[in-house]
């Protein structure tokens, strides 16, 4: 029959792409104070971090957040969830790492590298209404 990738999915693949390894405390800064939420693993020598910025409709704002992690190296990447106009409410449009999860193919996300930053952080913007996942890769 026909049927079509839901809203959920997206979700589901995200913590399944940041979610494998063993649960890890990590830092974040977050001076702002945007309604954030998140989630770190290690594991297959990187270290995941999965962030979940709640904020949405009129006067939701951007989340800038520091990641600092023990053992990171300045090779770092971000894939992103998100919604059309921060629409949690939408049954469309939704992507993952800017692709779509198509009912009758691969799906085609892709991870984008972050500027190296040699204080020993990440730095990950989150638009309101959506999720990143960071991937750092650990010292060997």
């Amino acid at each position: 029959g026909i049927f079509q990738i839901a809203p959920k999915a997206y979700g589901l693949k995200a913590f399944e792409l940041g979610g494998r390894g063993s649960v890890e405390a990590v830092k974040i800064a977050n001076p702002n104070r945007i309604n954030v939420t998140a989630y770190a693993v290690r594991g297959d020598g990187y270290l995941f971090v999965t962030i979940i910025n709640k904020t949405h409709g009129p006067g939701s704002r951007e989340a800038e957040v520091a990641i600092l992690g023990d053992g990171v190296t300045l090779h770092a990447e971000d894939i992103f969830l998100t919604a059309p106009n921060g629409d949690v409410t939408t049954r469309a449009g939704v992507t993952l790492g800017g692709a779509p999860i198509p009912n009758d193919g691969p799906w085609l996300g892709k991870w984008t590298a972050l500027p190296p930053d040699t204080t020993g952080q990440c730095v990950v913007k989150v638009a309101a209404a959506s999720a990143a996942i960071a991937r750092m890769a650990l010292e060997k």
